[in-house]
């Protein structure tokens, strides 16, 4: 869904400083961008990151549970944003950074 990943996009534009300092090195993906189609499964809007969960099929066709972090659910709920924009089992991409001691986050 396009909203998704233009989100996606702004929060990368946004976060890299304040998530280095957050998180501290070797957190996130160092700057590789990867970019992720799947099937919602759950949203929290919640501090101090938001989530929203996701089943990714792999080459096999198996579902894959991955989690996109966001900025704090309280900025975002300000922004108007709600858990009803993602509706479960809807189709989103999501792009940004993977992370570094998680494979599917």
């Amino acid at each position: 869904m396009d909203k998704i990943v233009v989100a996606a996009l702004s929060l990368g534009l946004v976060l890299p400083f304040s998530v280095a300092a957050h998180h501290g090195p070797g957190q996130f993906g160092g700057g590789d961008t990867l970019e992720v189609t799947g099937s919602v499964t759950r949203v929290r809007l919640v501090n101090p990151h938001g989530y929203i969960y996701f089943d990714v099929a792999d080459e096999s066709g198996n579902a894959v549970p991955w989690r996109c972090e966001l900025q704090a659910g309280s900025l975002l709920k300000r922004a108007g944003w709600s858990e009803d924009l993602f509706p479960i089992g809807e189709e989103i991409t999501v792009r940004g950074e993977k992370g570094m001691n998680e494979p599917t986050a």
